[in-house]
């Protein structure tokens, strides 16, 4: 039998969601993230958490590479993945969904970069080995992933 208090979680993850999801991100951003921010002291589950980090992602990739607010949103988007990670990042079955969210961000980022950005493949790689330093039903294929990045990198350090 499921506890009652467990309908009643996911019900409020649900609402959680769909507001962000229906709020006009930029004048109610404010009351997405207190939505937020109140549902994972709550109950830190994995799903609200990665809802949490893409919303914060999505709020980052939205904005033009000239505005002045991008390197706040950048970083905001890094600290809520940080904190899902402490929080959820071990969870054996869906910790490795907020790592490969957070690998591919910041694979994103030194995309638009370029690949010369030293100090963001550095974040990148630090992303991939503590991913697979990390139990989980993902590790082989972060694994797999990492040893194709980093052919990828040594191919096109070779050319330029």
């Amino acid at each position: 039998m499921i506890p009652v208090w467990t309908g009643i979680f996911s019900a409020i993850m649900f609402v959680i969601i769909k507001a962000a999801g229906l709020l006009r991100v930029d004048e109610e951003h404010e009351k997405i993230v207190t939505l937020y921010e109140r549902g994972v002291a709550d109950y830190s589950m994995p799903r609200l958490w990665e809802s949490y980090v893409q919303y914060s992602q999505k709020r980052y990739a939205e904005r033009e590479d000239g505005d002045a607010a991008k390197p706040k949103l950048l970083n905001d988007a890094r600290l809520v993945a940080e904190r899902a990670l402490a929080c959820v990042g071990t969870h054996f079955t869906e910790g490795q969904r907020i790592w490969e969210l957070q690998r591919s961000f910041e694979i994103g980022i030194l995309e638009a970069l370029g690949s010369d950005d030293n100090m963001q493949s550095l974040r990148v790689r630090h992303c991939f080995l503590t991913q697979i330093a990390t139990p989980g039903r993902g590790t082989a294929s972060a694994w797999e992933a990492y040893k194709s990045w980093e052919r990828e990198a040594a191919m096109i350090d070779s050319v330029q």
